[in-house]
């Protein structure tokens, strides 16, 4: 599955050490010898790798797998394959990751060591195991841990304590920080500096000293390009096992519990407490100064303005319980249906929308599909109409001209009806024509369906299809 040139296999497993490694236990019949040399998908995997089931939008992938070993649920087992191994797992996803870090583990250091294009300064302490890369900086009074690596155009400034077995990856910037052990800062990662703090009066922005500083807790794992900010007295806090994805911004006195999980665009304001096993989706921003419980749940995209209390799960804008907001989702769809689509116009309310009147008007109904889009509008020919006198006499047809003056009118209700005016505020008026055909006469006693489509609209002009 994955490219050996970036991504070497440590080893082989086999079926026994799978299942010591995941406390699965096996089917009767399964060879704890048998042999497995990757893990892959389930559309990809062939009989020597391994995968898993954990969202049943894959079933189909799953029935058809060729893999020769599986974790799923065991609500799965009817529709698994006959061929493969089931490991039958309370989490697979979980299992899977497991097997995935013994065939893929983490590299370590292998080249410790300062780079002679690195500056370290004298007061740095670090000892022999430590890996600083070329460009990067590293100010007084450090210290690294042991098995650390400092990726290359990184800056650590002065007094910064950094435990074992952290990995910092090239362009960070770190100050004012306390970062525990086992600890990775992807890409790019601003950490330390000033919070958004100032104190308002009148017309002046003053800015408030921000003296605290930012303590990552162990285990903690940062993606590329986020931000967090030093606290301005009280300090800002990164929980134990908390993981956020790219582009979090985490502002100053903000606290996040333990094994938090924060996706990408997703931000926290100032003073914000967040609890543990907290999972903030995508593009999420909370307000400062908030209490945010225990097991909390956000869906993406909400805006978070209140408390919210140990194990909700909230969504929206303003945030509200799940189940709140799709009520109002569901009700909101409700209302623009019921109220903007298919609206039938009796004859009253066209002549309201537009000047004609008999014998011009040349509609009698007109049905508004969706506003400022498309109607059809409908005319019943009456066999005494006064445009059949003199034209054909000996078999009467209604002329073309007024065939297009009846879906030129049509439009115009679509266009007053969806601007909301009468004909009292403003006339719409019948511009130009452009390739007219008429495939088939309209004749006496016949009903006439005019369907009109918006093609386009800048300022004033609208063009219809008819």
């Amino acid at each position: 599955m994955a490219d050996p040139k970036f991504f070497p296999r440590s080893k082989k497993l086999t079926l026994g050490q799978i299942s010591d490694l995941t406390k699965i236990t096996l089917p009767k019949s399964a060879d704890k010898n048998r042999i497995f040399l990757d893990i892959s998908s389930l559309d990809k995997a062939s009989k020597d790798n391994i995968c898993f089931l954990d969202n049943k939008n894959y079933i189909d992938q799953f029935k058809k797998s060729k893999a020769g070993a599986c974790f799923f649920k065991k609500d799965f087992i009817n529709v698994a394959p006959k061929n493969m191994i089931y490991l039958v797992s309370e989490n697979p996803y979980h299992s899977f990751a497991i097997v995935a870090n013994a065939f893929y583990p983490i590299k370590d250091i292998t080249t410790a060591g300062i780079h002679p294009k690195a500056h370290v300064e004298t007061s740095v302490k670090y000892d022999d195991t430590v890996q600083i890369a070329p460009g990067a900086v590293v100010s007084s009074d450090v210290v690294i841990g042991s098995k650390c690596l400092i990726g290359a155009n990184t800056v650590i400034l002065s007094g910064v304590i950094i435990g074992d077995n952290t990995v910092i990856g090239p362009n960070c910037t770190i100050a004012y920080s306390i970062i525990g052990s086992n600890v990775k800062i992807h890409n790019g990662v601003r950490i330390g500096q000033d919070g958004f703090g100032y104190a308002q009066n009148e017309n002046i922005n003053l800015k408030m000293p921000q003296l605290g500083r930012v303590l990552i807790k162990d285990k903690v794992e940062i993606g590329s390009n986020c931000s967090i900010d030093r606290g301005t007295g009280p300090d800002t806090i990164i929980g134990e096992g908390t993981k956020l994805d790219n582009l979090v911004q985490i502002g100053h006195n903000a606290v996040l519990g333990k094994n938090c999980i924060m996706v990408a665009q997703s931000g926290v304001a100032g003073s914000t407490q967040i609890g543990n096993n907290v999972i903030i989706g995508g593009q999420v921003g909370i307000a400062g100064h908030l209490k945010i419980g225990n097991n909390v749940r956000i869906a993406a995209k909400s805006g978070v303005m209140k408390n919210i209390e140990n194990g909700m799960t909230v969504g929206g804008i303003p945030s509200l319980p799940i189940n709140d907001w799709h009520r109002q989702t569901i009700l909101l769809k409700r209302l623009i249906k019921k109220k903007m689509v298919n609206k039938d116009l009796s004859l009253k309310e066209i002549k309201k929308l537009i000047p004609h009147r008999e014998p011009m008007l040349l509609v009698d109904k007109v049905k508004i599909i969706k506003p400022f889009e498309n109607a059809i509008g409908v005319k019943r020919i009456k066999n005494n109409a006064h445009y059949f006198k003199g034209h054909f006499p000996k078999k009467p047809i209604m002329p073309g001209v007024f065939i297009i003056e009846a879906l030129a009118q049509t439009a115009s209700v679509l266009v007053m009806y969806s601007l909301k005016m009468t004909s009292d505020d403003k006339l719409v008026y019948f511009m130009s024509l452009e390739n007219a055909k008429f495939r088939k006469p309209v004749t006496p006693n016949s009903t006439l369906f005019l369907y009109v489509k918006k093609k386009q609209h800048r300022g004033l002009v609208w063009k219809f299809s008819g």
